[in-house]
């Protein structure tokens, strides 16, 4: 079973990028909304309020609205009076929030006011069909087929949900399944199974210098957050890589620098994910606004999706389960995480604009084990070398990594 390796902007998929695309201008809307209520109070009444989501248990998170308007309050008034002009002036979103048919001045969300079924009906096409869902369940339930000797109870379980769950399919339907299953009591050689993960830079290479409007040579730091097999988002420590970049020069790692260790236990699929960030100068906060806008975007199409009670949105809702995160078997949470990445990418990039901020874009990277003795081509407990490419004020910068498996 191979290792996918996936980034935030290697999405092809039409509808996935449909979905990215109008989430993120409805979190535009939702967002300037509240900015809005926060800067102008007597006009712009909306109240914010934590989005709850989940199984029985439902975790509250915040808004993507109210992590940027936190963000917000942190700035100077003279630039909060730049962001309001900006927002004002933006014929985009002023065509956005009017075809939305919203409110901007009502004391209802955004996403209350919207009709999120008819907004979002084009998931139900073929791609997101309930026949093209109930395949992907059925291939998943074969992922761990060749997992450890435990695996045959595991399977048998996940079996009699699934039965049980499509109760109107055929009986015969899972013979196939059920015989593998029956095969998985046979002896299997024993297998190293993997212990650890890392996330390592190699390189931070300037292709093309930042603007002329930032003077001197550029000072670059990196931050972001990190996404486990269980969900957890965790800040990436922020770090200084150096002051002096020109077009042409660059910043090696030799050994590579671990920027990020996961540990391993015996559960599997698993799905991790990066998303970095670049910074001219001093990061001033932002892993800790990476990891609480990515957290509340997850949340938010987790609430997109519950309100949509398709096949489609329950089937992709399932990979963010009860808690945030928490995803099945198989390549379905890696989907998911790099979707939320790229929405992420795209909001931060707008709010670059109306903040003025001096951070680059985030670019996610993923990574999906199937089992626990999962390599790389070829055997290698080390990926190719890959690349994230930041490209904003003018400037280029590329970011060189790999993952690398520990036993």
């Amino acid at each position: 079973m191979s290792i996918v390796l996936s980034q935030s902007d290697s999405i092809s998929n039409k509808q996935l990028q449909k979905f990215i695309s109008e989430t993120t201008e409805l979190l535009k809307v939702s967002v300037t909304q509240g900015m809005n209520a926060r800067m102008a109070p007597n006009v712009y009444k909306a109240k914010l309020s934590e989005l709850k989501v989940g199984g029985k248990k439902k975790i509250s998170y915040l808004s993507a609205a109210q992590v940027v308007a936190k963000r917000l309050e942190a700035v100077s008034a003279e630039k909060q009076r730049a962001v309001r002009l900006s927002l004002g002036r933006s014929t985009e979103l002023t065509r956005t929030i009017r075809a939305l048919g919203v409110n901007m001045e009502a004391t209802k969300a955004v996403v209350d006011q919207v009709d999120l079924k008819q907004k979002f009906s084009f998931i139900n096409g073929d791609t997101f069909s309930e026949k093209a869902m109930l395949e992907m369940v059925r291939d998943l339930s074969l992922v761990d087929l060749d997992a450890a000797p435990s695996g045959r109870e595991l399977l048998a379980h996940d079996l009699q949900i699934l039965e049980r769950k499509f109760e109107f399919l055929p009986a015969n339907w899972w013979k196939d399944i059920a015989d593998k299953v029956k095969d998985a009591d046979k002896p299997k050689p024993q297998v190293v199974l993997n212990k650890g993960l890392k996330f390592r830079i190699h390189e931070v290479k300037c292709i093309v210098e930042t603007a002329p409007s930032w003077p001197g040579s550029d000072e670059i730091s990196w931050g972001g957050a990190s996404v486990d097999d269980k969900g957890t988002v965790e800040k990436l420590a922020e770090k200084y890589v150096g002051g002096d970049f020109d077009g042409g020069d660059r910043k090696a790692y030799n050994p590579p620098h671990v920027l990020k260790t996961f540990a391993l236990d015996n559960e599997y699929a698993k799905d991790f994910m990066i998303t970095l960030a670049l910074a001219e100068k001093d990061g001033n906060g932002m892993s800790a606004f990476i990891q609480e806008l990515y957290e509340s975007i997850k949340a938010e199409i987790n609430v997109i999706l519950t309100a949509l009670g398709a096949a489609a949105g329950a089937a992709i809702g399932t990979a963010i389960g009860g808690s945030l995160g928490t995803a099945i078997a198989g390549p379905l949470g890696t989907i998911i995480g790099v979707v939320a990445g790229a929405i992420l990418g795209a909001l931060i990039g707008w709010l670059v604009g109306l903040f003025q901020d001096d951070i680059f874009e985030p670019q996610a990277a993923a990574l999906h084990l199937p089992n626990g003795n999962a390599t790389f081509a070829g055997g290698s407990l080390t990926s190719p070398k890959q690349y994230l490419h930041f490209r904003d004020h003018g400037g280029h910068y590329r970011v060189a990594y790999d993952w690398q498996i520990t036993r």
